[in-house]
């Protein structure tokens, strides 16, 4: 699972979990963040991907992930 911050203009940055675990629940996945976060680290929502956008590095791409997000 990954944090993406989302900005937004009318408000603080909100932050989305993003996972490509389908068995994991919304529910249990916030839950275990809030247990062991921060409250302003904890996302407000989370969002399931089949995969996670790779760079060409195969690394993570955080901005295409970041876009996806905005989009969902």
């Amino acid at each position: 699972s990954i944090a993406v911050p989302v900005p937004d203009a009318a408000a603080p940055k909100e932050i989305v979990g993003v996972t490509a675990n389908r068995e994991a629940s919304e529910e249990d996945v916030l839950a275990r963040c809030a247990a062991t976060l921060p409250d302003y680290m904890v996302p407000s929502r989370l969002l399931h991907v089949d995969d996670f956008p790779t760079n060409a590095n195969g690394k993570v791409d955080r901005a295409a992930l970041s876009r996806i997000v905005s989009g969902a």
